[in-house]
């Protein structure tokens, strides 16, 4: 089989500066605060009787954190091919704590997932303001 060019364009890219940031971002974790609106909101939702899948891909369209959409779409997949939540968050270890991923599973064996979610954003916002209290004293 041969191949022949019809066509070259030029790739439009943000230059140097997009790129390392791309890089960065990669190796960074998660905005608390973002994390904090996953959880209140997944548990609205799950609360509300959406089914977990659909829940995902709200939230995936919904967030706006760079580090946590692909990895909420990620775990979509996961979940959507048979794997619990908790599994599926259990492979993003730098996203998700092991409490996390935890306190999910005793919410999905419990049958209590929705508590648990709200339980959780309350104390990631606690843990939040008070790292932000130490940071400007």
């Amino acid at each position: 089989m041969n191949y022949y060019v019809t066509g070259i364009t030029q790739k439009q890219t943000g230059g140097l500066n997009s790129d390392v940031g791309q890089i960065f971002q990669r190796f960074r974790g998660v905005n608390e605060q973002a994390l904090v609106v996953f959880a209140r909101q997944f548990a609205t939702m799950i609360n509300a009787g959406l089914a977990m899948v659909r829940c995902l891909d709200v939230l995936a369209v919904q967030t706006e954190d760079g580090v946590l959409k692909p990895v909420i779409t990620a775990v979509r997949r996961e979940v959507e091919g048979g794997s619990t939540l908790a599994a599926a968050l259990g492979k993003f270890p730098k996203v998700f704590s092991p409490l996390f991923t935890n306190m999910v599973r005793a919410g999905e064996l419990g049958g209590i997932l929705d508590d648990v979610l709200n339980r959780l954003a309350t104390f990631l916002e606690k843990d939040f303001n008070l790292k932000k209290k130490v940071k400007s004293a």
